[in-house]
């Protein structure tokens, strides 16, 4: 994926993470969620491009205890 860093264990490929630049020349993405047993959304420290967020929205929505995960976006420098 260009504009990302692939981290790998052994040979099969783990995560991507986005790199430092993205979101300059496009849009900024980020996701919010919930987890039981907390009122508050909670919202990721990073931004995403949409091929980005949705590949974390997936992976964010399998982990125990989290639902209604969204995709919002966000204004540069908030």
């Amino acid at each position: 994926m260009p504009g990302h860093v692939e981290r790998r264990h052994g040979t099969q490929p783990l995560l991507t993470a986005p790199t430092q630049t993205e979101g300059i020349a496009g849009e900024e993405l980020r996701l919010s969620w919930t987890r039981s047993g907390r009122e508050e959304r909670q919202s990721s420290a990073v931004s995403y491009d949409l091929a980005s967020a949705e590949e974390y929205k997936a992976l964010k929505g399998q982990e125990d205890g989290v639902t209604d995960v969204q995709i919002i976006d966000v204004k540069p420098g908030k």
